[in-house]
């Protein structure tokens, strides 16, 4: 059994974002999501949802995952990009302290990779993650964004900047690097 939740796009349509009744997960995220003990990450997959964004290299949308925040701020809003082989899950202890801190936030899963519907597999190299997540900041973002990424999301971000300035008042890479004396 499943709800369907609508959303109207910017540009009007209608989209729909299945959610399955029973745990309250989506239904395209995989069944072993009911085994995630950690409270946290079960919260933010419960908020997983697709949106549709219109690439050129594909003949229709691609349904993108995300995790879109709350509310809307004045200010530009947090748009986090996560490591190599993950998804938007991998922020689940940051996400809710950034929106606790009223920080308009983002969880955005890069080309390739996370929940996105890629039924049929479009292009993903970094030319095509560069495009896809600017039809999806042109889309629904529309403002410029602080980026926040470690490891492969820092790398998208900074191909991203350097290619679509106008999307992108900071960045901050997480990467952290700990020096040991042996």
């Amino acid at each position: 059994m499943y709800s369907m939740h609508l959303w109207f796009n910017s540009g009007g349509r209608l989209g729909t974002n299945a959610v399955s009744v029973d745990g309250g997960f989506p239904s395209f995220i995989p069944a072993e999501v009911k085994e995630i003990k950690d409270p946290f990450a079960r919260a933010l997959a419960q908020r997983i949802q697709r949106l549709p964004v219109k690439v050129g290299f594909s003949e229709s949308c691609i349904m993108s995952s995300c995790v879109k925040p709350r509310f809307q701020r004045d200010t530009n809003p947090a748009v986090l990009l996560h490591c190599f082989d993950s998804s938007c899950l991998e922020w689940t202890r940051t996400y809710p302290l950034l929106e606790d801190a009223a920080v308009e936030t983002w969880a955005i899963d890069i080309l390739g990779w996370g929940f996105s519907d890629l039924e049929r597999l479009p292009p993903c190299d970094a030319a095509s993650k560069r495009y896809h997540l600017y039809q999806l900041w042109r889309t629904h973002i529309k403002r410029p964004m602080i980026l926040v990424g470690p490891s492969l999301g820092a790398a998208v971000a900074i191909d991203f900047a350097v290619n679509f300035p106008e999307a992108v008042s900071s960045f901050l890479s997480t990467e952290i690097f700990l020096e040991f004396d042996v």
